[in-house]
């Protein structure tokens, strides 16, 4: 790393001028808001006009610089962006007041010092230039185009900053003059550091965040794929990759749990939050895969996980196995499903085979749960699991529903074994249902099959038939010797039913035949 350089933040624009700041695609997005930081710093900046000797550091900002032309360098901002960014809101937020006042002078002076490359080929004029999904909001608010925001860009940090700072501004220059409010900025201090060709922007990267706001593994990925290219080549590949990556899991944390399970699709191991990073490197590092073919075979798999969990797959039979699955809520086997919807689309097994196996699967998790069987081992098998199948596919180029199916009854007797029809019949007549965190999918399967239509059964509610209190006429005609009988008998699956909250809400505890006759109508 080059010697850092204690500076302001105003020089440090100013003796960059012809260069332009590019925050890349993979920093997180801008966070600053007005009611936190951005609050704070507008308070730091009223002190400096109130006191003229003092200064205010800001932080540090540590970059990269690339030579694009005689007189054009790129600067990539390594960390520091959200700063950086925040100062660029506030000068143009000073523009704005400055040509409200008519003070033409300043005007230029924030134009030619600050904010443009006059000279510059079109695509460098801004000064800064924010990460892809930032730069319309932003472009409005240089080229004075605010008015034309629409509703959702008016929501964004972007703007919101902009419009708190201008409000602050507007305020301060009743009592100072334009000229006070840039030799304030020119107190703000920074620490930059210039990276040079030998040093890992990565590994800084990774160290200067580990003490900040958690980077999720995600945003770590995101980061290692992207980082070490220029930032034409960056702004390509997340637009083709990475930005479909959070179109489709927009949340960072369910992302990473994405990759968690496609890394186990991988390797046959399921990583921990923790070490999904790692095993994402060691992956990327062993793959014989080209960059390009690795991301996209990201992207291809993310695409598994969303049809999966969300749907709908192409293929109708296959969608209705997934829909019926869905009702579990389990991630534990989609490493599993994810490389038997690549087979699929591979060509290698049918659409009848892909349904089958996912019906068995899902057969599996369900029998399960109604035993109440521990399901945390269940995690790390289905890892296991594909590899056996895989590896027995690859070898036999068998029927892969019967290759599973001879795998999962492998385990009979074990602590992962499918349970049998007769350990079901025998645990319904004895398992308090109603305790059973899988009850209300299992009542909704019962409810939808062999229905000739989809019913909504989302705001139906559990219902007991013998109610849970009983009053006399069910103590009499339940035929339970005593109270403990009766509330054994009252939570067995065969009691339990759903229905609509109005409807429970009438029967209440009244008798059967009523009940009866109140759920043939009920939904």
């Amino acid at each position: 790393m080059k010697q850092p350089v204690r500076t302001t933040m105003s020089d440090f624009i100013k003796t960059t001028m012809g260069s332009q700041f590019v925050i890349p695609v993979y920093q997180r997005n801008y966070t600053w808001r007005p009611e936190g930081e951005t609050a704070r710093l507008c308070n730091d900046i009223e002190s400096l006009l109130q006191n003229h000797k003092a200064t205010h550091f800001l932080g540090i900002l540590i970059y990269t610089d690339t030579d694009i032309a005689s007189l054009y360098k790129e600067i990539q901002i390594v960390d520091g962006q959200q700063r950086l960014t925040t100062i660029f809101l506030l000068l143009l937020a000073l523009l704005r007041v400055a040509k409200e006042k008519k003070d033409m002078d300043h005007v230029g002076l924030i134009e030619d010092y600050y904010l443009y490359n006059r000279h510059a080929v079109k695509n460098a004029r801004m000064r800064l230039k924010p990460a892809v999904d930032r730069d319309d909001t932003y472009a409005h608010l240089v080229y004075d185009s605010y008015a034309d925001l629409d509703r959702v860009q008016r929501e964004t940090n972007v703007y919101r900053n902009y419009e708190y700072m201008y409000d602050r501004l507007l305020t301060l220059c009743k009592t100072y003059s334009i000229a006070k409010v840039l030799e304030a900025l020119s107190r703000i201090d920074i620490l930059a550091f210039p990276l040079s060709e030998s040093d890992n922007a990565q590994e800084i990267f990774e160290a200067i965040n580990s003490t900040g706001e958690p980077l999720t593994s995600a945003d770590l990925i995101r980061n290692s794929i992207l980082m070490n290219d220029a930032s034409d080549v960056q702004e390509r590949n997340y637009s083709l990759y990475w930005q479909p990556l959070e179109k489709m899991i927009p949340d960072t944390h369910r992302l990473e749990e994405f990759f968690r399970y496609f890394l186990a699709s991988k390797t046959y191991s399921l990583p921990t939050r923790r070490d999904t990073y790692e095993a994402f490197k060691a992956w990327w590092r062993g793959s014989t895969l080209s960059k390009e073919e690795k991301m996209r075979d990201v992207a291809r798999y993310c695409r598994y996980w969303m049809a999966i969990y969300s749907g709908p797959y192409e293929e109708e039979n296959v969608e209705a196995a997934l829909n019926d699955f869905r009702y579990n809520e389990s991630r534990m086997p989609a490493s599993f499903f994810m490389e038997m919807l690549n087979l699929r689309q591979e060509g290698k097994i049918s659409a009848i085979e892909l349904e089958h196996v996912i019906r068995l699967i899902d057969t599996y998790l369900t029998r399960r749960a109604l035993l109440g069987l521990d399901t945390a081992p269940l995690a790390r098998y289905f890892p296991q699991l594909l590899r056996s199948v895989m590896s027995s596919f690859a070898l036999r180029h068998a029927d892969i529903f019967e290759i599973t199916k001879l795998l999962i009854n492998y385990n009979r007797g074990r602590s992962l074994s499918m349970p049998t029809d007769g350990q079901i019949r025998t645990a319904m007549k004895e398992t308090n249902a109603y305790a059973l965190l899988c009850i209300r999918p299992v009542l909704e399967r019962i409810e939808h099959y062999g229905a000739t239509a989809q019913v909504d059964t989302t705001h139906l509610n559990i219902e007991h038939i013998m109610p849970q209190h009983p009053n006399d006429w069910w103590r009499k005609n339940s035929g339970a010797a005593n109270e403990e009988e009766y509330t054994f008998y009252a939570n067995l699956i065969g009691n339990l039913t759903l229905c609509a909250e109005y409807d429970n809400t009438r029967m209440g505890n009244e008798n059967f035949s009523y009940k009866k006759k109140v759920l043939a109508k009920t939904m």
